[in-house]
């Protein structure tokens, strides 16, 4: 297999999250020409943020893609002059007003390599504490929600639904010795 070799490209629409191009590429079998469509959005990161006693801190908002609330991992856009671990710390305090005592990255994903290149990075963000007061973004409405482990599994799949909560979760559950391979 070979590469697709890529020309010209054009903006169809941008946006103050993502930027969506059509980009035509040479097919390196058949060297056929067609258009593709790429999202351009930033980096972001997830945080498997766990308090002393255990408790995950969760966020409740609605979401306008799935038109409904989901329950989540805090996450967020990680800006330009960030690592994803200086990018969690930042959202987890935003969103939950939760600070932690440590952050280490679990693990990233590529959300839809189909046609997006960003990256999705998880975090585990340990001895999370109540530090100060949310501070959200313009059209944020978030609802902090603390659970057990125990609590949030038979929500996985009904009020959890994002794959990248998903994802997070496995690999908070790999990092612990949960998962089992074969």
């Amino acid at each position: 297999m070979k590469p697709f070799r890529y020309g010209k490209s054009r903006e169809l629409a941008t946006t103050p999250i993502f930027r969506l191009q059509e980009i035509e590429a040479e097919h390196p079998r058949t060297g056929s020409l067609r258009p593709y469509v790429t999202l351009d959005a930033p980096d972001w990161v997830n945080l498997v943020a766990l308090t002393p006693e255990g408790q995950l801190v969760l966020v409740r908002q609605w979401r306008h893609g799935t038109r409904r609330f989901e329950l989540e991992l805090p996450a967020g856009a990680i800006e330009p002059d960030e690592t994803p671990e200086q990018a969690a710390a930042r959202e987890l305090l935003e969103e939950t007003g939760y600070s932690a005592a440590s952050i280490v990255r679990l693990g990233e994903v590529a959300p839809n390599a189909a046609f997006q290149g960003n990256r999705c990075y998880t975090v585990l963000a340990e001895g999370c504490r109540r530090t100060g007061e949310t501070a959200f973004d313009e059209g944020e409405d978030i609802e902090i929600v603390l659970c057990s482990p125990a609590e949030l599994r038979p929500q996985v799949g009904d009020t959890v639904v994002n794959s990248m909560v998903i994802c997070g979760l496995y690999w908070w559950f790999e990092r612990q010795g949960r998962v089992a391979w074969p």
